[in-house]
């Protein structure tokens, strides 16, 4: 089941499904009513909840260092990125608990793992995401309920956010810098992210829990000169 504020784009994303037979709900992850309406549907359809994936985020271009970043930003960021995977996970934990199992899969990124400049309420966001799995990981543990994260680096494809503003030339500069910050090379693509989060979902990391998974080439294991 896709969650989305754009219903017409979980839909697309559904009928692009190879193989599967996706659902939609359409929810504001932020407001607390949606979230638990969310999951009172997907688990009357499902019959309950497996894997819980929280891959929501925005990341705005005018929000930069810290004195740069407008409260207006701030407090979006936080709300989207923080407080939508809080209030999804609470509203599914308690069918996971209830049926003794769960597997939560939240996307953070390599700016929970190190500083990125002028990324100050982003990055702020997303070490709190990673926090959150581990506190999760911890207090459910013994209910069946695992949580870890994913730490990407930036995408071949720059979020909406940064998309509306770059144009081609910008463009080429972000992927050559990603390439040049990554041992391996290369820019990280959707399915990596997305291999990384099946390994998460599955019983191959069935003894992982509270863990923080970097999918970056290797970007934050080095320091550049």
């Amino acid at each position: 089941m896709l969650a989305d504020l754009d219903l017409a784009r979980a839909q697309q994303s559904a009928s692009g499904a190879s193989g599967a037979v996706a659902r939609v709900v359409q929810a504001d992850l932020t407001v607390a009513d949606q979230c638990a309406r969310m999951a009172a549907e997907a688990q009357e359809a499902l019959g309950g909840i497996d894997v819980l994936c929280n891959t929501a985020g925005i990341d705005p271009p005018g929000a930069k260092k810290v004195h740069e970043t407008s409260e207006a930003d701030w407090d979006r960021i936080l709300e989207v990125n923080l407080k939508g995977v809080f209030l999804s996970c609470r509203a599914l934990i308690p069918i996971m608990v209830a049926q003794g199992s769960g597997a939560i899969v939240n996307v953070a990124s390599q700016g929970a793992l190190l500083t990125m400049p002028a990324m100050a309420a982003y990055g702020v966001s997303k070490a709190g995401v990673l926090q959150l799995t581990r506190q999760i990981a911890v207090d459910y543990a013994r209910d069946g309920v695992r949580a870890n994260c994913v730490c990407p680096s930036g995408l071949v494809s720059p979020s909406l956010d940064r998309l509306s503003v770059l144009g081609a030339e910008q463009l080429e500069r972000r992927a050559e810098a990603m390439r040049r910050a990554a041992p391996l090379g290369r820019v990280c693509t959707p399915e990596d992210v997305a291999s990384a989060m099946l390994f998460f979902a599955s019983g191959m990391s069935g003894f992982v829990t509270g863990a923080a998974l970097p999918v970056e080439g290797g970007a934050t294991t080095a320091m550049k000169f």
